[in-house]
């Protein structure tokens, strides 16, 4: 959270020389006038003074001094443009008269004329060199300027001269504090203390000077000394709430904060500041209603605009902080972290485009902060741009080599790209660094299932079950390799901890659901079935792996229930249709399941086992020669399927075709040598090719394989 600026007070006392002019005067009127005004002048009557000055100016209008005089007491009633007026005319008349140049140079400075008090001054000290309240007024009228260099050489000259001259040290601290030289102006500010130590802005100058040393609680002596003279002044309790505030004790600082406030509601920052403080308290709504003060008396601050962002962030009112960080934006530009800061709640408003641009107009203003890289980087991650984020990340890392996070990050990223050894490489990098590093391990992992060492990935598991033993998912990545080296067991428990940890994830419950089918617990896999379709209803796998093991278990109707209620929510899942399809043939719906193949095709023409069950369902609808179509681009599609040679030779037999039948049932026994059907067939097609001995030798092996009819065959056309 951006913190304010310390207000410093530095207070600088403009001296006055004055000099009333004492020349005679050649008329009596003049002279009579002129007495009297000084006499007024001395007893403090200003205006009395400034009508006897104008009367002796009628009488004698080129007196200089008169004109002196009069200006003196026009500065006294604070009419300072009357004064330089009179000082210009006093000026005019007699040119080298050097305080009435010093004097008008005064005048411009209560008038906020500095460049102009400043050319008054140097006048005056062309002609007067060695006057030290000269020097000591510029340097005044400089520091007003900001020119503090300017400023620091009048001081010093005007030491050099003089160096009792009223309130000099008090100044040059001052300018040297400006300056960042603490040490030099605290120095300073004690020899000002030894002449004066009753002043409290000499110590609360002083302590803003060891505050600028970093030297806190040594401020806080010289704030509660400057307190004991001046107790109700609400600057010196907002800067020693400041001081607190660098000690880290954020309650004292706003009980300053709020003593200041007291004293005078109007203390420049002091409800910012407060509400700075409120924020490290987590009083966010404090806070809150600190910051609108704060913009009540002064709505041009980008600063508060931006910090009262970040609080309504952390109070959940993201929308309400996106338009103070654009104000704050529109305000200032350069606002300090302020699009950085909107960057990351475009982020997690999932205004990825508007968090890119974002961290790239950071980037503009901070070219060497990793932190803006690393966040850019996550939001291309979060885009799915992983090329472009690896890039940042890349850049993130170069700045700060020893961070984490970053490779994690890049880790993630590339493993996104399918780069999973050098994900690995990165994980690994970021456990070196941090052994603790939150998911590394988890993320390490997964990496390394994908490269199918689940072995390793499974210890990568274990480590990180042991720092996170809450985290559902890990169980669950745990239970996916389990089951890859066939420890279904296993796989089984880890499903059931994440549930436990878990119990609204649907694919847990199918993955267990799996686990269990595999173990031939059906009714358990029904039962995790079930309670996934009630998380999430419009899960087509649930549905069809439901359907799976109802078909198993003879519920027929059950599962077509579950195939259909498939299809209506994701026709193009893989074996759907066909599956469908297979059904339909067993409850003899031959044409719809014709319609479940013909889509299953549509959707994957080059699986050859719907090939292979929409031609035996053809041969079911006697359409032969359409069958052996099939047969054929099945066969095409999987020249290993012993099980379709057989079935597209009886085909051909069927249509006295016996020699490419017989070729047929040879090619399935070259494939499967134990097939008793290919040589119960082959047995049968060579009788027809009067090969009779061939025939009983094929119908012998047949039933030595267990066909069950074989033995009656050969009984009834293998007897000698």
């Amino acid at each position: 959270m951006q913190k304010s600026l310390l207000v410093n007070k530095f207070l600088a006392f403009l001296t006055l020389l004055l000099l009333v002019g004492v020349q005679p005067i050649d008329a009596q009127v003049s002279e009579d006038f002129f007495t009297s005004g000084n006499f007024k002048l001395e007893q403090k009557d200003y205006k009395g003074a400034i009508r006897d000055y104008t009367k002796a100016v009628l009488a004698e209008p080129n007196n200089p001094d008169i004109y002196f005089n009069r200006a003196y007491a026009k500065s006294m009633l604070a009419d300072y443009v009357g004064a330089v007026q009179d000082y210009s005319k006093s000026i005019a008349i007699f040119p080298t008269m050097p305080n009435a140049y010093y004097n008008r140079g005064i005048e411009k400075g209560h008038m906020k004329d500095y460049k102009g008090a400043v050319q008054d001054h140097t006048t005056a000290l062309q002609q007067d060199p060695e006057n030290a309240d000269i020097y000591f007024s510029r340097g005044l009228a400089k520091s007003a300027m900001n020119d503090h260099i300017g400023a620091l050489q009048d001081f010093n000259r005007t030491i050099s001269i003089n160096s009792e001259t009223i309130n000099i040290y008090f100044n040059r601290g001052i300018e040297k504090a400006y300056l960042k030289d603490y040490q030099g102006a605290i120095l300073d500010f004690d020899k000002a203390i030894n002449d004066d130590n009753n002043n409290a802005d000499i110590y609360f100058n002083r302590a803003i000077a060891k505050n600028g040393l970093k030297d806190y609680n040594a401020a806080i002596v010289d704030f509660n000394k400057a307190l004991s003279i001046q107790p109700n002044n609400a600057d010196l309790y907002f800067n020693r709430g400041v001081t607190k505030s660098y000690l880290n004790d954020p309650a004292a600082a706003i009980k300053d904060y709020n003593k200041a406030i007291e004293l005078n509601p109007n203390t420049q920052n002091a409800y910012f500041n407060r509400g700075i403080e409120n924020g490290r308290l987590k009083d966010y709504r404090g806070a809150l209603l600190d910051y609108n003060r704060a913009i009540d008396r002064d709505p041009s601050n980008a600063d508060i605009y931006f910090n009262r962002g970040i609080v309504k962030n952390y109070l959940s009112d993201k929308q309400g902080a996106l338009q103070d960080f654009n104000k704050a934006i529109a305000l200032n530009p350069n606002t300090q972290n302020a699009y950085f800061n909107r960057g990351i709640l475009r982020r997690e408003l999932n205004d990825y485009p508007g968090a890119i641009q974002d961290y790239t107009k950071a980037i503009e203003q901070d070219g060497n902060n990793a932190d803006i890289y690393f966040n850019r980087g996550l939001a291309k991650s979060y885009s799915l741009n992983h090329a472009a984020a690896i890039q940042d990340f890349n850049k993130a890392i170069e700045m700060s080599p020893s961070n984490e996070d970053l490779y994690l990050s890049r880790g993630v990223s590339k493993s996104a790209i399918k780069d999973y050894a050098g994900a690995i490489k990165d994980f690994s990098k970021s456990i070196e660094l941090n052994p603790k590093t939150q998911n590394a391990y988890f993320n390490r992992g997964v990496a390394k299932s994908f490269l199918n060492d689940h072995m390793s990935a499974i210890k990568d598991f274990d480590l990180a079950i042991a720092q996170t033993p809450g985290y559902a998912d890990i169980y669950v990545s745990r239970a996916v390799s389990k089951t890859a080296i066939h420890d279904t067991t296993g796989a089984i428990q880890d499903y059931s901890k994440s549930l436990e940890l878990n119990p609204q994830n649907a694919n847990a419950y199918f993955n267990r659901g799996l686990g269990k089918a595999n173990l031939k617990d059906f009714a358990g896999a029904i039962q995790d079935f079930n309670k996934g379709i009630a998380l999430n209803p419009n899960n087509a796998d649930l549905y069809f792996n439901r359907a799976i093991i109802k078909n198993q278990q003879k519920d027929l109707y059950g599962a077509m229930a579950d195939f259909d209620k498939a299809v209506s929510l994701n026709p193009g899942l893989q074996n759907l249709l066909f599956n469908r399809g297979l059904l339909k043939v067993t409850l003899k719906d031959y044409p719809a399941a014709m319609n479940d193949f013909n889509r299953a095709i549509q959707q994957n023409p080059n699986e050859a086992d719907i090939y292979y069950n929409r031609a035996l369902l053809k041969s079911l609808m006697k359409q032969n020669s359409l069958a052996i179509v099939d047969f054929n681009k099945s066969i095409e599609l999987n020249p290993a399927n012993a099980n379709a040679y057989v079935s597209r030779g009886i085909l051909k037999a069927q249509i006295r075709d016996f020699q490419s039948a017989n070729k047929d049932f040879n090619k399935a026994i070259e494939i499967d040598k134990g097939n008793a059907e290919a040589y119960f067939q082959r047995g049968l097609a060579k009788f027809n090719l009067i090969d009779k001995t061939g025939a009983c030798v094929d119908l012998s092996l047949a039933r030595d394989l267990g066909h069950p009819n074989a033995a009656a065959q050969m009984e009834k056309r293998c007897k000698p």
